[in-house]
């Protein structure tokens, strides 16, 4: 009878740890680390709007192989933050989302003109950095700059964001702009914004930092800390589709030198660029006189300079 009893109570005990371990399992912020799929694709729904921007384009990614570098250009590709990835799923077309673990994961979207690469950030055990490593030319360098004027990728003012740019020296020019990374943005559950921006230490991968540990301290939140899951998404624009550089010939440089209405006939739709960009007589004459040709460029590092004719 005795032997009975204390089998009773094994079996019991048993079965109470049993139910607590698939109980904690099932709760949010367990001791598992993956997202899945449906998880993922939640997180993105619950941004507005953000689903509805992706537009039918072919995928840049594999679905069975979201390792795989992704191309951006003939000659740059990027990588998804190492993760353990599954294979993915296409919400809609132009957006495919991941499984994932490291209490994260990713998705690849296609506007009408950029491409997405977006971090799900599942809970508070997820990491605040996310490398995504570049293959791109040795003479193309990440580096972090300040905002330009009037343009997608910010004002003066902004936090800094990010580019890749051409460094081969050129006469008379700035190193060539090849890819932006935009001002980042992040936001929680609730739709609140989350502290985030990029560095690159090395200038062949770019770090996108998400704060998301410390929200239960900012006083915007009254203590309460974030709401999970975060998305966070870094926005590539292609400059090499983004700007336009217009060069204007020794008599076209003498007369929008000259000013007044032989000016703005050589000028025609750039007027309001060369405004925006405060064309200086001064910097002018000196260009006419060096026997150079303007060069104008329009789009996020607007400007203007000499060159050969």
């Amino acid at each position: 009878m005795r032997k009975q009893v204390i089998s009773r109570v094994t079996q019991a005990a048993s079965a109470a740890l049993l139910a607590g371990s698939l109980l904690t399992s099932c709760l949010p912020g367990s001791s598992s680390d993956s997202v899945s799929i449906q998880e993922a694709e939640n997180a993105l729904r619950g941004v507005k709007g953000l689903v509805e921007e992706s537009k039918g384009k072919k995928l840049p990614v594999s679905l069975d192989n979201p390792k795989a570098r992704i191309q951006l250009a003939k000659d740059v590709y990027i990588h998804l933050p190492k993760n353990r990835y599954t294979e993915g799923k296409q919400v809609v077309p132009g957006l495919a989302v991941f499984g994932g673990e490291n209490h994260s994961t990713s998705a690849v979207q296609m506007t009408k003109k950029e491409t997405r690469l977006l971090n799900i950030v599942a809970d508070e055990q997820a990491p605040e950095d996310f490398e995504y490593k570049l293959d791109m030319p040795e003479y193309y360098k990440a580096m972090v700059v300040e905002p330009g004027v009037g343009d997608r990728l910010g004002k003066q003012g902004d936090p800094n964001v990010l580019a890749i740019y051409d460094t081969r020296p050129e006469p008379e020019k700035d190193p060539k702009l090849v890819y932006a990374f935009p001002i980042p943005w992040a936001k929680d559950a609730k739709g609140r914004k989350v502290a985030t921006s990029y560095h690159s230490s090395d200038g062949r991968s770019i770090v996108q930092n998400v704060r998301h540990k410390n929200g239960g301290f900012r006083q915007d939140l009254r203590g309460k800390g974030y709401a999970y899951p975060i998305v966070a998404d870094p926005l590539i624009i292609d400059q090499r589709w983004y700007y336009t550089i217009v060069k204007f010939n020794a008599q076209e440089t003498y007369d929008i030198y000259r000013g007044g209405d032989a000016a703005v006939i050589v000028l025609g739709w750039l007027v309001p660029v060369a405004i925006a960009l405060g064309l200086n007589v001064w910097r002018l004459e000196g260009i006419v006189n060096s026997g150079q040709c303007l060069y104008l460029k329009t789009g996020w590092d607007a400007g203007y300079y000499g060159g050969a004719c």
